[in-house]
């Protein structure tokens, strides 16, 4: 009679029980591994998911600055033939508080009032938005300087500074 068959179970290679190895590697190996996998997997997956997005400072006053210089639905000059706009020349035509007012709604709560100054030649024009008045008393603004050029009414063009000016 073989003593190799009275044993059910087989040994390893190097004398050790395979079904002991087997119950070794899966407790301290592969269940810690998949433990660890799923609780990394359910951080990333909640921080996915709760994460807010913020604006960066000085994108939202970049954003005005873009609609004052370049939006032909603002300010901004468009030739009436090609209908080419001019970013950075300021039609005076359209520099009025009804066009501003459509530009810069300000309805929406903590909006930020803004003034617009445009100088040019001897004539300065202010625009103001609506909510303004609330937000003078403020001690926070921020202004900006921008050269452009100013489309007069008669088609004349004049060098021109506009400033902006942020109430918070």
């Amino acid at each position: 009679m073989n003593r190799k068959n009275k044993f059910k179970h087989k040994l390893s290679k190097k004398g050790g029980d395979t079904e002991t190895d087997t119950q070794f590697f899966w407790t301290f190996f592969v269940v810690p591994a998949i433990i660890i996998f799923l609780a990394l997997s359910i951080y990333v997956i909640s921080l996915l998911l709760t994460s807010k997005v913020t604006i960066i400072e000085g994108v939202k006053d970049s954003a005005y600055e873009s609609r004052v210089l370049g939006s032909p639905n603002c300010f901004t000059y468009q030739d009436e033939i090609s209908g080419r706009t001019y970013n950075g020349y300021i039609d005076l035509k359209k520099f009025n508080d009804e066009r501003f007012r459509e530009c810069f709604s300000t309805k929406e709560t903590g909006q930020r009032g803004i003034i617009l100054l445009l100088n040019y030649e001897n004539d300065e024009i202010e625009l103001t938005t609506d909510n303004i008045k609330s937000k003078i008393s403020s001690t926070q603004k921020t202004t900006k300087l921008l050269p452009v050029h100013v489309v007069e009414k008669n088609g004349t063009i004049a060098q021109g500074l506009i400033s902006i000016i942020y109430w918070y």
